[in-house]
């Protein structure tokens, strides 16, 4: 099994996710699915900030071509 692959959640989170849902702590289980999600979210707007990026300096290169 391979551990370098980029998962939307840790193992330890997901366990955590899951005693909360077996004690029926629905406000805890949300609040640690919203820190996960905001994780994922943070992730793909640095990636689009890179892709940006270059793009902006693919256009002044083109420009200059």
């Amino acid at each position: 099994m391979s551990t370098n692959v980029n998962v939307p959640i840790s193992l330890e989170e997901a366990k955590q996710l899951v005693t909360y849902l077996e004690q029926g702590d629905n406000a805890a289980a949300r609040a640690l699915l919203e820190t996960v999600s905001m994780k994922q979210s943070e992730e793909l707007f640095a990636e689009v900030g890179k892709l940006t990026r270059q793009l902006h300096d693919s256009l002044n290169n083109f420009q200059l071509d």
